[in-house]
């Protein structure tokens, strides 16, 4: 027999406790009319019943906390995902910069000016270099 679904064991675990519970009023209801040993007998079912109960009460919980984790895990699959797409994104963001810095002296060279080649060869040093230059280092965390 397959192992019971989260959600079959918390309904399995509810019937217990349900059952648990009735023979719990059957026992007061009959109080007066039980011998000793029925009423020991109906609170050790009782127990029984419960303990039961609780046993899967834990298995659905276990499963539950399993899909938990299988979800923390799948997100940080994910999360590793979207950090190489950033890095593609970035990677993209610098090509379009480096197409712009391309952009701009071409049209200097095309209009001859000599102080406009200068200017455009400027930033495209200054761009190029910001470019390439490593991202700064996270600052450490504030101490108390």
């Amino acid at each position: 027999m397959p192992n019971p679904t989260q959600d079959q064991a918390l309904q399995i675990a509810k019937a217990f406790a349900g059952f648990a519970t009735s023979v719990e009023d059957y026992r007061f209801a009959h109080f007066a009319s039980l011998t000793d040993l029925q009423q020991a007998s109906l609170l050790n079912l009782e127990g029984t019943l419960r303990s039961t109960s609780n046993n899967f009460l834990n298995m659905g919980i276990n499963l539950v906390l399993d899909n938990v984790q299988n979800a923390l895990d799948g997100l940080g699959q994910i999360t590793t995902l979207l950090n190489k797409d950033l890095k593609v994104l970035a990677d993209i963001n610098k090509a379009i910069q480096v197409v712009g810095v391309l952009v701009q002296l071409g049209t200097a060279f095309a209009t001859a000016n000599p102080a406009g080649i200068a200017s455009a060869l400027g930033g495209a040093v200054t761009t190029l270099t910001a470019i390439a230059a490593p991202p700064p280092a996270a600052a450490p965390p504030a101490g108390p």
